[in-house]
């Protein structure tokens, strides 16, 4: 496309060549960036029956670049239901931010300072799923919960 510039080539025209391959390079960049980029699909298990224009509209905006953790509904957490729920908001574990940080050796020592009836809460599981919805990677949390189920399903007794 360009030829050798010969040795009399003057100063404006290898300036605007070398701007072409610039302006070039940069065009080609910016293509293979907008095909290589995530997708921003987002699927959310939804415990309230909202529509999905509710849901999306309820997702809160920041800055994606930083860990962005935010509080939501726990209850989307497998195995926390409302009763766990209202004791997790007494003790200031209202969001996924809280039950991260807790870790799982936080959370059954605050169990355990509980009622008798949380004895049977076993939370070996909720940081991971709190991490995984804290840093909005709902497909990954979907899958983790259908492996959840599953396992559940298998040993339940009946």
């Amino acid at each position: 496309m360009f030829e050798y510039l010969p040795a009399d080539a003057t100063l404006y025209q290898s300036t605007i060549e070398i701007l072409i391959i610039l302006w070039g390079t940069f065009l080609l960049w910016i293509m293979l960036w907008w095909l290589i980029k995530p997708s921003k699909k987002i699927h959310i298990t939804d415990t309230q029956n909202n529509t999905r224009e509710e849901i999306i509209t309820s997702i809160p905006t920041g800055d994606k670049n930083e860990d962005l953790l935010i509080p939501w509904d726990i209850s989307i957490i497998i195995w926390i239901d409302s009763k766990i729920q209202k004791f997790l908001k007494k003790h200031d574990v209202t969001s996924f931010t809280d039950i991260v940080r807790l870790d799982v050796q936080g959370l059954e020592t605050l169990i355990l300072q509980g009622w008798e009836s949380f004895k049977n809460y076993i939370p070996t599981t909720w940081p991971d799923q709190a991490r995984l919805a804290s840093l909005w990677k709902w497909n990954e949390l979907e899958e983790y919960q259908e492996i959840l189920k599953k396992w559940d399903e298998k040993n339940t007794v009946a």
